[in-house]
């Protein structure tokens, strides 16, 4: 922007520099009456639609992290039960002292594996 306003309005920078000279200089105390005289008023008239909306967004930021941290989790215990299911091994040995059978199925009837070695399996049950 200063390239833009540099080229079009004539004495920009002077104009910038004085202006900066003025907000920062103890001598005119150029910022103290700015904040005074423009930002405070102004806070002030707003100071109920401001507090209203840090009340949203706190309201609306806490919905949102419930909202994801339960997605978050429900993804991960699919992702890691269907990972146990398909690579089958000690995982699912592991799984099993956890979880109950039709808790490891998850709803899911369609999914079928025949294999009966493991021990605990007869050739024809179910394994999900």
């Amino acid at each position: 922007t200063d390239l833009f306003f540099g080229i079009w309005l004539p004495l920009y920078f002077e104009i910038k520099t004085l202006l900066l000279i003025w907000l920062l200089s103890p001598v005119t105390r150029g910022s103290s009456f700015l904040y005074r005289q423009v930002i405070h008023p102004t806070l002030t008239k707003k100071e109920e639609d401001i507090d209203d909306f840090v009340k949203k967004c706190k309201e609306e930021s806490y919905s949102l992290g419930v909202k994801y941290t339960r997605a978050v989790a429900q993804k991960m215990t699919t992702t890691v039960i269907e990972t146990a299911l398909a690579g089958g091994g000690g995982l699912v040995k592991t799984l099993r002292h956890s979880y109950s059978l039709s808790d490891l199925r998850g709803g899911q009837p369609g999914r079928e594996e025949a294999s009966g070695e493991d021990k605990g399996n007869e050739p024809g049950d179910r394994v999900v």
